[in-house]
């Protein structure tokens, strides 16, 4: 079963930027010293999504290594936002026989993607931002110490602020082995915990990239509904883009929030959720999808409401001397709304995580006979 493993996210005064407005931004910030322009940047959200191939081009107006982190938050967090309306293609949509085909092909696809997969191993790669107040952080670090009984620490730092009481942070860096075996994932703990001497942050965690997601989706929409929205560029062509709905009563999506008021204690829920899938019309391959659960009309006892998302972007790897397609980027995005026990509302945090895999290998089995 597919899932993603959470604490939560916020709306807050930041200045919100269009992808053309951010241009014209950029232009100016790029004249100016990393530290006068790095707490501009972090100011800002956007209201459409920057693409993986706009985000390289804007990375390359600064030279520090703090503007560029926040730009690639600030990618992250846009990840379920509309493209501008001028990088749509212009194409005309396919008949509505053609749009049933390349659905078809998709399911396909996916029913076939699993079996078809080899045993590997792959590096998981996950860079962790959190918008909180220093108070938020520095909670969180003491609860991680009295849960483990350690005097490590988070390791987090700020790279700007967001408005005049929440920061947006760099909670660190973890590397992590994936192990990919008869068609399940298998995870290890991160291999730099150690390394750093570092507390592993516990807000946010994200599984299934490696088919379940996908067959999750494929499972959930034949009870749900889904249609064709429109086409997008990829990486060798266009893409066609499918949009989808599925409620509550039918949704195999797992989150596990984590108890305000119990350490350590998690619930599950299974809440409705919408998205897209963006296919090869030609093969039927998702090289991206897009989760987003909706929000609960009311929250349970003692437990606040969770707004969260991930998105999951594939590509052809080579494993063992021939291609497949594997996730090469997610992001998985949540925001926590906590309670104060007070009048006034909780600063609410956003927790996202931007996570590469890289490093692909056959698995193979090894045995030595001994004399």
């Amino acid at each position: 079963m597919a899932a993603l493993f959470l604490i939560a996210w916020p709306a807050f005064a930041q200045t919100r930027m269009t992808v053309a407005e951010m241009q014209k931004e950029l232009a100016r910030l790029g004249q100016q010293r990393e530290r006068e322009a790095a707490p501009r940047l972090a100011r800002f959200e956007m209201t459409e999504r920057i693409s993986p191939a706009r985000l390289s081009r804007w990375e390359l107006r600064f030279k520090g290594e703090i503007a560029r982190q926040i730009l690639l938050y600030l990618a992250d967090a846009s990840s379920i936002r509309n493209l501008p309306a001028g990088e749509i293609p212009d194409a005309p949509p396919p008949s509505e026989l053609e749009r049933s085909a390349i659905l078809q092909r998709a399911r396909e696809y996916v029913r076939s993607m699993r079996p078809r997969l080899p045993n590997f191993y792959a590096l998981r790669s996950t860079i962790s931002f959190e918008i909180a107040t220093l108070n938020q952080m520095k909670s969180e670090q003491y609860e991680l110490q009295f849960l483990e009984g350690s005097g490590k620490t988070l390791g987090f730092r700020s790279l700007g602020r967001v408005d005049s009481s929440r920061q947006l942070f760099l909670e660190g860096f973890s590397d992590e082995r994936v192990t990919y075996r008869n068609g399940s994932e298998i995870q290890t703990p991160p291999e730099t915990q150690a390394k750093h001497r570092h507390l592993l942050p516990m807000g946010l965690t994200s599984a299934g990239e490696f088919g379940p997601i996908l067959s999750l989706v494929d499972k959930d929409t034949a009870a749900g509904s889904i249609a064709w929205d429109r086409w997008e560029h990829g990486p060798s062509g266009l893409l066609a883009v499918y949009r989808y709905s599925v409620p509550a009563d039918k949704s195999h999506f797992a989150f596990f929030q984590p108890s305000q008021s119990v350490p350590g204690l998690s619930y599950e829920q299974h809440p409705a959720y919408h998205g897209e899938l963006a296919v090869d019309p030609a093969t039927g391959s998702v090289l991206r999808i897009v989760i987003e659960a909706a929000p609960p009309k009311s929250s349970a006892p003692a437990d606040t409401p969770v707004v969260a998302a991930i998105v999951v972007e594939y590509g052809s790897v080579e494993i063992g001397g021939k291609n497949y397609v594997c996730p090469l980027h997610a992001i998985a995005i949540n925001r926590i709304d906590e309670e104060t026990g007070q009048t006034r509302p909780a600063l609410p945090r956003i927790l996202v995580n931007d996570v590469t895999f890289t490093r692909y290998h056959l698995f193979r089995a090894e045995m030595r006979i001994l004399p």
